[in-house]
């Protein structure tokens, strides 16, 4: 396991994340404007993005930032996949977590 700590700026707000990871899964957070949607660990999760299509982000990945389309997305937790709706949003991925802002 391992820390890392970054500041990422929001909507104009600064929030400081605290990451704990390891190579088998990684820690996602989907947030509507002040509410949780969903927040656990995943083995991955594949989301329908505006500049490159449908990508799927598995442990260790690259960052990577985009904006999010109208679609699907799908991720997977203890081997079953579960699915949201969604209009737009936006996506970080910094190793192995994901945001995803709804």
């Amino acid at each position: 396991m391992e820390l890392v700590r970054f500041i990422v700026l929001i909507n104009n707000v600064f929030f400081y994340l605290l990451v704990c990871y390891n190579l088998e899964t990684m820690k996602l957070s989907i947030l509507k404007i002040n509410q949780p949607v969903f927040m656990g660990d995943l083995e991955s999760i594949t989301l329908p993005t505006v500049s490159d299509g449908e990508i799927q982000v598995l442990p260790d990945h690259a960052p990577y930032m985009s904006a999010l389309k109208n679609g699907e997305i799908k991720y997977s937790v203890d081997g079953e996949v579960k699915k949201i709706e969604i209009e737009k949003g936006f996506v970080e991925v910094n190793r192995d977590e994901v945001l995803v802002v709804l």
